[in-house]
């Protein structure tokens, strides 16, 4: 089901990027999926645990669905957003990413709770 999202625009070095304001339970949800799959978990019956799967190809897969949860476009484009990110300057990628992550990484209940 298609939904029509506010958006805001900003400056990534000269590139002019639209991003959503907000990503939804289904996004965070679809981020969450792919270390899910990925990671192997065993515990034992004294408390040990062993984690494996964590490899480079799971983190930028995630990484490439965190980018197309929450860009719309690039330079008025929106075909292949994550290779348009991807290929920007560092230092305007990075400007991106901090927004994307700020987004789609969840901050503990104590960080986002009034006192």
């Amino acid at each position: 089901m298609a939904m029509n999202r506010e958006t805001k625009t900003f400056k990534a070095g000269e590139h002019e990027v639209v991003a959503y304001t907000y990503v939804t339970g289904r996004d965070l949800r679809n981020i969450e999926q792919i270390m899910l799959e990925s990671l192997n978990i065993k515990a034992d019956s004294k408390g040990s645990g062993d984690v494996s799967g964590f490899t480079g190809e799971m983190l930028s897969k995630r990484e490439d669905l965190q980018i197309t949860s929450v860009i719309a476009s690039v330079d008025g484009k929106t075909e292949k957003i994550v290779d348009l990110v991807l290929d920007m300057k560092a230092e305007d990628y990075d400007i991106v990413m901090k927004y994307v992550r700020e987004l789609t990484e969840k901050k503990s209940q104590a960080d986002t709770l009034e006192n």
